[in-house]
């Protein structure tokens, strides 16, 4: 038999069951199964939880409420412009796929005027 209901779990952690009456007195083996609906945050090493996982295994912490930044280092200016301004293209186009690298390497000295598919090709039959 199993008997499966959702719960709320009070705030002195104590449960009482109340089985049914096909339940056979005598010995039996009982299983509890917890899954919580809400995770509870995970604290990093510095004992925060408001911290976002990023996919290269680091944590973002958002700036908090009424935190205004200082001005940019005016060394780091031209690459914030050029970071503003590549951004504002890929929004304008909708393209941020590897589409718009489509042959930026097709005059390059480095390929010596030859077809990189055709470079591909001799590197397999090595």
């Amino acid at each position: 038999m199993t008997i499966e209901q959702t719960i709320d779990i009070p705030a002195s952690h104590r449960l009482m069951f109340d089985l049914p009456q096909e339940v056979p007195e005598g010995k039996a083996k009982v299983k509890l199964s917890i899954k919580p609906f809400a995770k509870k945050p995970k604290k990093d090493c510095n004992g925060r939880t408001d911290g976002i996982p990023m996919g290269n295994g680091m944590i973002y912490y958002p700036a908090p409420p009424g935190y205004t930044p200082g001005p940019p280092d005016p060394e780091m200016a031209p690459y914030i412009k050029e970071a503003e301004e590549r951004a504002a293209r890929e929004r304008a186009t909708g393209d941020t796929s590897f589409s718009s690298f489509k042959g930026c390497l097709k005059d390059s000295p480095c390929f010596a005027g030859r077809d990189g598919v055709e470079i591909q090709r001799e590197m397999r039959d090595d």
